[in-house]
């Protein structure tokens, strides 16, 4: 919920955004490659077409991890199909392997 004000506030307000009294104002701390694409194409076109385009732009960002990871890993498979569903499926989770790594060197799981 607190994107969806974040990305209301970019499309409504003037940018940067700020908060607080006219004595004290604060700045708002965002992904700006993330939110402000998103935001410009909402304060053309509207709310409804800042969610389409913020959808398009999360699809392509999560797309194009996954193919540099599956470039850098340098996976092949015979069966293509299964080639991205499996590399998407190692990406996430692959992150506990580092405990396989440590029993290795250290032949304990713990710190």
């Amino acid at each position: 919920m607190a994107s969806n004000s974040l990305l209301r506030d970019l499309i409504e307000k003037d940018w940067p955004l700020r908060f607080g009294t006219v004595d004290s104002q604060t700045y708002v701390v965002y992904y700006t490659g993330y939110y402000l694409p998103a935001a410009v194409i909402g304060k053309a076109l509207g709310w409804s077409a800042a969610n389409y385009f913020m959808l398009f732009w999360t699809l392509l960002g999560v797309g194009l991890a996954f193919s540099w990871f599956a470039n850098l890993s340098q996976i092949s498979f015979e069966n293509h199909e299964l080639r991205y569903p499996a590399v998407a499926a190692y990406f996430c989770l692959a992150g506990g392997l580092d405990v396989i790594g440590r029993y290795v060197l250290h032949r304990t799981l713990s710190k």
